[in-house]
C-alpha cells in the first residue's frame, strides 16, 4: 500500500545525492585515466571515451545542466590532447606550474557545490 503522504523528501534527497556522487566519482576516475593516457600515448582509448560520454549522459538526466557542460568541456579537451603530440616531463612540470594540468577543476567545483546544495 502506498504512503498517502508520498515519498519522504529527505530520503529522495539523500538517494539523489548518493547517486550523483557515484556518477561524479566514476566520471572523475574515467576522465583522469583518459587524461593520463592522452599525455603519454597517441592511441585513443575509444571504449573509455564512450564510457565517459555515457556518464555525461547520465549527468544530463540527474544533474543541473552546468554539471554536464563542465564534464563535456573537460572530456573534449582530453580528447583533443589525444590527438596532440605527447608531453615530455619538462612540459608537464611547466603545465603544473601554470595551473593548467587540472582539467577537472571546474567540473569538480561545480559537482561539489551541487552536492552541498542537496544536503538535508
Amino acid at each position: 500500500m502506498d504512503d498517502p503522504e508520498g515519498p519522504d523528501p529527505t530520503a529522495l534527497t539523500a538517494r539523489g545525492r548518493t547517486t550523483r556522487h557515484k556518477v561524479y566519482k566514476q566520471f572523475i576516475e574515467e576522465a583522469s585515466k583518459l587524461y593520463g593516457n592522452a599525455l603519454v600515448n597517441t592511441a585513443v582509448e575509444i571504449p573509455m571515451v564512450i564510457g565517459a560520454y555515457a556518464l555525461i549522459s547520465r549527468m544530463r538526466v540527474i544533474s543541473s545542466p552546468g554539471i554536464a557542460e563542465k564534464a563535456e568541456a573537460a572530456l573534449r579537451t582530453i580528447v583533443d590532447i589525444c590527438f596532440s603530440p605527447n608531453k615530455f616531463i619538462l612540459e608537464l612540470h611547466q603545465e603544473i606550474d601554470r595551473g593548467r594540468l587540472d582539467l577537472l577543476r571546474d567540473f569538480s567545483r561545480a559537482a561539489r557545490e551541487e552536492l552541498s546544495a542537496l544536503k538535508y
